[in-house]
């Protein structure tokens, strides 16, 4: 499976400072330990994965997505999704990259 993300979050993952992402999927993402690409490219390993709604993201949580605060987070958000609901049921997907 491809995960799609913009540029500067590829860079984030490649950095380690990105170990996650926030998903409004209607399907189920893939199960740990599957194995899927970023952009095609970059291989991760999926490591967990959970539903919540937006309000219910932690600080840590926002973290480990590659964003400081809520407010920088909504702001992505909106370049991918239309609409930014707090109360909307979302993916959160944890990865990591294999060591080769």
């Amino acid at each position: 499976m491809n995960i799609y993300m913009k540029r500067h979050l590829i860079d984030l993952v490649l950095s380690g400072k990105k170990t996650q992402t926030v998903r409004a999927w209607k399907r189920t993402p893939p199960k740990p330990g599957t194995i899927c690409k970023l952009n095609f490219k970059i291989p991760i390993i999926i490591t967990e994965r959970y539903q919540k709604s937006i309000s219910e993201l932690t600080q840590e949580e926002l973290l480990r997505d590659g964003f400081q605060s809520l407010k920088e987070f909504k702001k992505v958000w909106l370049a991918c999704y239309p609409v930014f609901d707090p109360a909307q049921l979302v993916w959160v997907i944890r990865f990591e990259i294999p060591t080769k």
